[in-house]
């Protein structure tokens, strides 16, 4: 059985983070999602957040300058980054621990999680 992790997904497409959410709360996490980068830094006021999930592109902030800003919040957070595009070295820059390119498998990313010990 898995550790039941709380995650934080951020992605403005609707459907790739409701499909993450679902299917991460399958595994008995809690996840919560949001579809910008000044959304994210709100809600992760006075919270904490083990894993965090972002897209590149988005409106306002991309994935690796909300990554700088959460990575600097949460030191021991592990850090996702995706993107259509190979972006891997811009959010691994900033503090990102981990990339996967669009599109990708969700049971990638469950595994992946189930493997974090935070």
């Amino acid at each position: 059985m898995a550790i039941k992790k709380k995650i934080l997904i951020i992605d403005d497409d609707i459907m790739i983070s409701e499909a993450l959410q679902v299917s991460l709360e399958s595994d008995g996490h809690e996840v919560i999602c949001c579809d910008d980068g000044m959304t994210a830094i709100e809600l992760s006021r006075g919270k904490s957040f083990q894993i965090i999930i972002t897209d590149y592109n988005m409106p306002g902030m991309n994935g690796p300058q909300i990554v700088s800003i959460l990575r600097r919040r949460f030191v021991h957070s592990f850090i996702i980054g995706y993107s259509g595009e190979m972006k891997e070295k811009d959010f691994l820059e900033v503090g990102a621990d981990y990339f996967l390119k669009k599109p990708f498998d969700y049971s990638e990313i469950k595994s992946l999680i189930r493997h974090i010990s935070i």
